[in-house]
């Protein structure tokens, strides 16, 4: 049984939620919902394990997290069938498996993914990203190499320990696209931050946002670490008679 059935037209937003050693985790038929934040892991199925999307089906899925799910066929992250159209953003898709092919996604309609991870994804074809028909892919780090603008192939560095955070250094930081980018991260914490210490805040790529110890992005002389540590909002503009954040204290 799938963890949440989504079918003729629906359109729920679905936001802060873990679905989790289902039958399949989230089925899409005919229809466009929205997932913010949330966290599908360890679903099992004959396909699409952690979600699949058919028929004339538009779901957007942003900072949400596609971990651990496996198929025993294909597609053991996200299976798209004809017709379908989904667009991820800043998306990790992670350590999923397949006994076939596709571990990571399998499509046969048109998704566009942007500032989404794809990595440590595993089957006996070593082929984590089964493209039967078109995809697009902007911004992203996948294993294997896919056209597209600002793309990488590089080791995202994850923080590792089913921590899917980067680490100082990941070629991920600030190397996002600012288009149709949430200004939140899977974790809640604001986006863009100056991961990289270069003067300019930017988009990261994956559900997490970088926040450096030793970055300072509204150069208010807290580092955004600290001010995300103690519930402070570290894009705050200077605007020191304001209160962006919700604190007792002014930015």
């Amino acid at each position: 049984v799938a963890g949440i059935l989504c079918t003729n037209g629906a359109a729920p937003v679905i936001r802060n939620t873990v679905v989790e050693q289902n039958q399949g985790g989230i089925r899409i038929y005919d229809s466009r919902p929205s997932l913010d934040r949330c966290l599908i892991r360890s679903n099992y199925s004959g396909r699409g394990a952690g979600i699949l999307i058919e028929g004339n089906s538009q779901p957007y899925l942003v900072n949400t997290l596609i971990i651990g799910n496996n198929s025993t066929n294909d597609s053991g992250g996200i299976y798209v069938g004809a017709g379908s159209s989904p667009t991820g953003m800043n998306c990790t898709v992670a350590n999923n498996t397949a006994s076939n092919r596709g571990s990571a996604i399998t499509t046969e309609g048109a998704p566009v993914f942007r500032n989404t991870i794809v990595w440590g994804n595993t089957d006996p074809a070593s082929d984590p990203i089964d493209l039967k028909a078109a995809a697009t892919f902007t911004y992203s780090c996948a294993q294997e190499f896919h056209p597209g603008t600002g793309n990488k192939t590089n080791d995202p560095l994850f923080v590792g320990g089913g921590v899917y955070a980067l680490q100082t250094g990941s070629p991920c930081i600030d190397s996002g696209t600012s288009v149709g980018a949430p200004v939140i991260d899977y974790a809640g914490y604001p986006r863009p931050l100056d991961g990289d210490n270069s003067g300019t805040a930017a988009f990261d790529m994956g559900a997490f946002e970088y926040a450096a110890s030793y970055s300072d992005t509204d150069d208010d002389g807290m580092p955004d670490e600290w001010e995300i540590l103690n519930g402070l909002n570290p894009v705050s503009s200077n605007a020191p008679s304001t209160n962006l954040d919700g604190d007792w204290m002014t930015d």
